[in-house]
C-alpha cells in the first residue's frame, strides 16, 4: 500500500512539475511574442506619438542588430528615433510596422523567435515597402523580454510592387534619415 501511495504522490508530483513548466514555458512564449507585437505597434504609433520611450524600452542596453543595409546598436536606435521626431516636424510621415508567422522559443532566460516583418513607409516624395525575415534573440529580465539581437534579411521584392529594388526605400531612408535605416524602427529594431 505505501508503495502504491508513494508512485500515486511521484506521479501527482511530476504531472504537475510539468504542468508547470508547460504553462510558464506558454506565458513566456506568448509573453515574447506580445513583445514583438508591441514594437510594432510603437513604431507604427510613432509618427503621432513621438514617445521615443514606447519603443526603447523593450530593447537592451546591449542590443545589436543587423540587416541589409547596416549594423545597429541602441544608440544607432536612438538616433533614428531623434531624426524622425526632427523630420516630423517639417513633414507628414507614416510608418506602417506589420508582423506576422511570429515563432517563439524558449529555453530558460533566453528566447529566439522568427517572424516575417512587412515595413512601409509613406513620405511625400512615395511609399516603400520592406519586406523581411527576421531572426530575433531576446532575454529575460524579471519577467520582461528584451530584444537583445536581431537579424532581418529583405526578400527579394515582389515584381508586382511599386519597389523594384531598394533604391526608393534607400532614397526615403536617406533624406529622412541622412542614412539610418529605418529597419531599426522594426518592432523595435
Amino acid at each position: 500500500m505505501k508503495n502504491l501511495i508513494f508512485v500515486t504522490v511521484a506521479t501527482v508530483t511530476t504531472f504537475v512539475m510539468w504542468a508547470t513548466n508547460s504553462v510558464r514555458a506558454d506565458s513566456d512564449e506568448a509573453r515574447v511574442r506580445q513583445v514583438i507585437l508591441a514594437v510594432a505597434d510603437a513604431a507604427t504609433a510613432f509618427p503621432r506619438t513621438k514617445d521615443h520611450d514606447s519603443v526603447l524600452r523593450f530593447f537592451a542596453r546591449d542590443f545589436s542588430s543587423i540587416d541589409d543595409v547596416e549594423r545597429g546598436s541602441i544608440k544607432n536606435l536612438e538616433q533614428t528615433l531623434r531624426q524622425l521626431e526632427r523630420d516630423l516636424a517639417d513633414d507628414v510621415l507614416t510608418i506602417t510596422d506589420r508582423v506576422s508567422d511570429i515563432v517563439v522559443h524558449v529555453g530558460g532566460a533566453i528566447a529566439w523567435s522568427t517572424y516575417k516583418e512587412m515595413l512601409t513607409i509613406a513620405h511625400r516624395d512615395g511609399t516603400a515597402e520592406d519586406e523581411s525575415l527576421c531572426t530575433t534573440i531576446f532575454i529575460k529580465t524579471g519577467t520582461s523580454w528584451l530584444y537583445q539581437h536581431e537579424h532581418c534579411s529583405s526578400y527579394p521584392p515582389l515584381p508586382a510592387t511599386d519597389l523594384q529594388d531598394s533604391s526608393k526605400l534607400t532614397s526615403i531612408e536617406s533624406h529622412l534619415g541622412q542614412g539610418v535605416s529605418w529597419s531599426l524602427l522594426q518592432k523595435g529594431d
